[in-house]
């Protein structure tokens, strides 16, 4: 239990942080109103944006391996870790600056490796599922069985084509027509 409370404090903190610079760059790119479609971005602030992100996954990453001792519940405590840090998030922007106004806003979802453009509701759910997944593989290890990942890879595999309906589509901060269509159908 120690080793969950940790990461979820480590999660909440780092949500803070990348709300924090998610405020800034509001702030820079659009300080009247943030609304689609956006003001591009100057190369080196996007290029920089890319290598924050990333860093930050690693970030969740290394957290989630010091914590596991094997690989599946290191795994395990990366969708937790993950999925606190993607809610939290939300919660420090609302707490912050108000916005979210409601959980179908559009926001820019991450960049790597495209934009994914969505509404809020999308990573949310998302978290959830991985906060649920996380915790049950942790309990599996907890109770003395081994995971198995077969269940669990072809969830994965099943939800993989979803993940292009949040990239963006030529027009830069438009919400995506085809994520749009699939969300409608």
């Amino acid at each position: 239990m120690r080793k969950l409370f940790w990461i979820i404090v480590f999660s909440i903190s780092m949500a803070l942080v990348e709300a924090g610079v998610v405020i800034y760059l509001r702030a820079i790119y659009s300080p009247e109103v943030f609304a689609f479609p956006l003001e591009m971005m100057a190369t080196r602030h996007f290029v920089v944006e890319i290598g924050r992100e990333a860093a930050t996954i690693f970030m969740l990453i290394s957290v989630s391996a010091l914590i596991g001792k094997k690989f599946w519940e290191k795994f395990a405590y990366f969708l937790i870790c993950f999925g606190f840090w993607d809610i939290f998030y939300y919660i420090w922007l609302k707490i912050a600056i108000g916005w979210p106004l409601s959980l179908l806003d559009w926001d820019i979802l991450f960049l790597i490796p495209l934009p994914w453009i969505g509404p809020v509701i999308a990573p949310v759910t998302i978290a959830i599922m991985m906060i649920s997944a996380g915790l049950f593989i942790i309990f599996l290890f907890k109770k003395g069985y081994d995971f198995q990942p077969s269940s669990l890879a072809w969830v994965l595999v099943n939800r993989y084509p979803y993940h292009p309906l949040f990239f963006y589509e030529g027009h830069w901060g438009q919400p995506s027509p085809t994520y749009t269509f699939a969300i409608q159908v």
